[in-house]
């Protein structure tokens, strides 16, 4: 009898931890006086919804039994979907932020969404560094800056797509580092900030490494490379 209970437990256990391992926590975004939607995934047909917002109530409805109840600050300004199970919250505001749920069919959902507020990202500038970065460079920095310090601390998370040039964007970190044998062709270079709630690209700033005749700097050691053969031509007879 008790290696049954043994077993029955172990089982109760595992179909916890499965159930467990199954629930998943969004992260959503939002800026102040913008709008919130959370879609859960809902494949049966819903006949009950509970909405949570940190443990509180928001929103029920119970076909044939409760009509669509709003509650507390989420009166006239959200709307639920029944047929769905999509949440719509108008006029979102900074202490809106916090772990929303939902109970469909009276069971937990599997997905539940840590909702944030953010701000939208800045129009970036490209910025080279050293100072003195110029055709003559080997290699030079690039950041893609945000202008005013701390103005991207409440935009995170942020990502970050570079262009140079006529090649696409690519996706990396604010920070990269050209090089003269890659880009000395390339005239132009722009960043992009992109977060969830807004994208915005630099303005095109020529790139210091530019050369309209790539081949004229290769011509110009030319002359420095023959100098350095005579020179050790001439100690070697010497």
């Amino acid at each position: 009898m008790e290696k049954q209970i043994t077993v029955w437990i172990s089982a109760v256990l595992l179909l916890a931890s499965l159930k467990f391992s199954e629930a998943k926590i969004i992260s959503e975004y939002f800026e102040v006086g913008g709008k919130l939607t959370l879609r859960p995934t809902v494949k049966e047909t819903i006949t009950n919804i509970l909405w949570k917002y940190n443990g509180n109530l928001l929103a029920e409805w119970v076909k044939n039994e409760v009509d669509l109840l709003y509650y507390d600050k989420y009166q006239n300004r959200t709307t639920l979907n029944t047929a769905t199970g999509q949440l719509v919250i108008n006029g979102m505001k900074k202490d809106d932020v916090g772990m929303y749920t939902v109970e469909i069919n009276n069971k937990v959902h599997g997905q539940s969404y840590d909702v944030k507020w953010i701000t939208r990202v800045p129009k970036p500038t490209v910025v080279f560094r050293p100072l003195t970065c110029g055709p003559d460079s080997e290699s030079c920095s690039v950041t893609c800056d945000g202008k005013e310090p701390g103005s991207l601390s409440d935009a995170e998370p942020i990502q970050y797509s570079w262009k140079i040039g006529e090649k696409d964007w690519k996706t990396t970190t604010n920070d990269i580092t050209v090089t003269s044998a890659e880009t000395v062709s390339d005239e132009k270079i722009s960043c992009r900030m992109t977060n969830p709630i807004s994208q915005e690209d630099s303005e095109l700033k020529k790139n210091p490494l530019f050369n309209v005749n790539p081949e004229d700097k290769k011509v110009q050691l030319i002359p420095h490379v023959i100098n350095v053969i005579d020179l050790t031509v001439a100690v070697v007879i010497r």
